[in-house]
């Protein structure tokens, strides 16, 4: 009898403790899940936009979907730099940003670029609230929680919340893969008027802006394209400083590995990695470095090249005068050559 209430008392104890753990961790759930403070934070430097058109009177025309387009925008320094979506102010020539508080500034175009669908406007203000962004060291990957912050449907302020779902996803802009930018897809809740706004981690650093979606109507597909940080903050500083902004190149094509595996072998390759060289142009930096027609460039700078997507997407990063260093495969060798980008304004 006594074994048996030692065993009760045992029983009792164990199931009490379980109780006990699962209160906590639910609790610690409950509480990672809440993001109020971080949305707090960021929405001070999250901004709504508004571009329209006038006449030479400075008349606004009729608001239309031609001459009226609203979104989000990041502010991105405390005296006023804004960066949002080339598309959202295309065709204005009047600019207005609105601040959480309610208050609006008219703001002047700096500069825009169409190979990455961003824009810089700036509006006159003495202090305001920034973010922060990732570094280039820190980790973007699949299955990452994100929420995304906008104005859908001109509701500032809002808030949805989703996961990455591939890094790294070439998107055509315009039927034409220019590949300057890689994108992070993730599965937001992404409408009209979310583009232009931010997408952050758990940390509250901004990782994206959220610029396209999938989809056949205009409204949310679940499958959504946001611009990474890296790409904002460099095209940004450009676009601050010389109003443009310029794209590296060395002077040559390049066109996808072939797929299959006996393919691969013959060209002296492991795995399907690489881009191969289609045209070198005479005289070009590249043709000076040695690089010629059916070379596989499998590095530029210690980085590897996935494929050609993610050549022109790394070689697109430099700027006029950059050394890039490119590791090259020719008859199943390895060697190394070095080559100047040439800045090229798209």
């Amino acid at each position: 009898m006594k074994i048996k209430l030692h065993k009760l008392k045992r029983l009792l104890c164990c199931t009490l403790k379980a109780a006990v753990l699962f209160l906590v961790s639910s609790a610690a759930y409950t509480q990672a899940l809440d993001y109020s403070d971080i949305v707090k934070d960021v929405s001070e430097c999250v901004v709504s936009l508004i571009a329209m058109s006038t006449n030479q009177q400075g008349q606004i025309l009729q608001l239309n979907s031609d001459n009226f387009h609203r979104g989000t925008g990041i502010v991105l320094s405390q005296n006023g730099y804004v960066v949002t979506n080339k598309h959202i102010i295309e065709g204005g020539n009047r600019y207005f940003v609105e601040l959480r508080n309610g208050f609006i500034y008219e703001g002047e175009l700096i500069g825009s670029d169409h190979a990455t669908d961003l824009a810089v406007i700036k509006f006159e203000i003495g202090d305001h609230p920034t973010c922060e962004f990732i570094s280039d060291n820190e980790k973007v990957e699949a299955g990452q929680l994100i929420l995304g912050l906008g104005s859908p449907y001109s509701l500032p302020g809002s808030v949805t919340e989703g996961v990455i779902s591939f890094v790294d996803r070439p998107v055509p802009n315009d039927g034409v893969y220019t590949d300057y930018v890689l994108y992070i897809q993730t599965n937001l809740l992404v409408n009209p008027g979310n583009s232009g706004g931010p997408i952050i981690n758990r940390d509250g650093k901004i990782i994206g802006m959220n610029s396209s979606l999938l989809s056949d109507s205009g409204v949310t597909s679940g499958i959504a394209f946001a611009i990474p940080a890296n790409v904002i903050s460099r095209v940004s500083r450009q676009l601050i400083r010389n109003g443009f902004s310029e794209k590296g190149s060395i002077g040559i094509q390049v066109s996808s590995l072939p797929k299959t595996v006996a393919e691969i072998q013959r060209l002296g390759l492991i795995e399907r990695r690489g881009a191969v060289v289609s045209n070198v142009e005479i005289n070009s930096s590249a043709y000076h470095a040695g690089i010629q027609v059916g070379d596989i460039v499998v590095t530029i700078n210690r980085r590897v090249v996935d494929d050609d997507h993610k050549f022109r997407y790394l070689i697109g990063s430099y700027e006029d005068g950059d050394i890039v260093r490119l590791s090259i495969i020719r008859d199943g060798k390895f060697f190394s050559t070095e080559a100047m980008t040439e800045g090229v304004v798209l």
